[in-house]
């Protein structure tokens, strides 16, 4: 009867250890996990717009666009072909460096980049040189 009452306090004492664990090490990265609207609201506060470009029939629409310092230009394509966003000029991107998707965006899919110092960034598809644009940061 003393080995069953031994393990039955064996066990409790293990459910303990095991629930004050589980609160010790989950509690601080629950409070350290930012809610959605929280993300939002941190986004919003370092970025400026977004705006978006279209690949579509083997050009950019708009093929023109002006923003500001600071906001994200996102390029879905909406093309059958994937499409290499990516700036002036042709092959280097050195005119407005970090703006390349350094690999072909498929068919819904998308590349999103933030432009961070006032430049003209003509843009072109790296798999399509012909296709081309210009993005003007103020």
């Amino acid at each position: 009867m003393n080995i069953k009452i031994g393990w039955i306090v064996v066990a409790v004492v293990g459910v303990v250890i095991l629930i004050t664990a589980v609160f010790i090490f989950k509690a601080p990265f629950a409070n350290n996990v930012p809610k959605n609207e929280e993300v939002e609201q941190t986004r919003s506060a370092t970025l400026g717009s977004r705006h978006k470009i279209i690949m579509e029939d083997n050009k950019f629409v708009p093929g023109e666009l002006t923003i500001n310092v600071g906001d994200e230009v996102t390029f879905v394509n909406e093309d059958t072909d994937p499409h290499w966003p990516a700036s002036g000029v042709h092959p280097t991107h050195l005119l407005c460096p970090g703006f390349d998707s350094l690999k072909g965006v498929a068919k819904g899919d998308a590349y999103s980049h933030v432009f961070e110092k006032p430049a003209t960034c003509p843009m072109h598809d790296h798999m399509l040189p012909s296709m081309k644009g210009k993005i003007i940061v103020q």
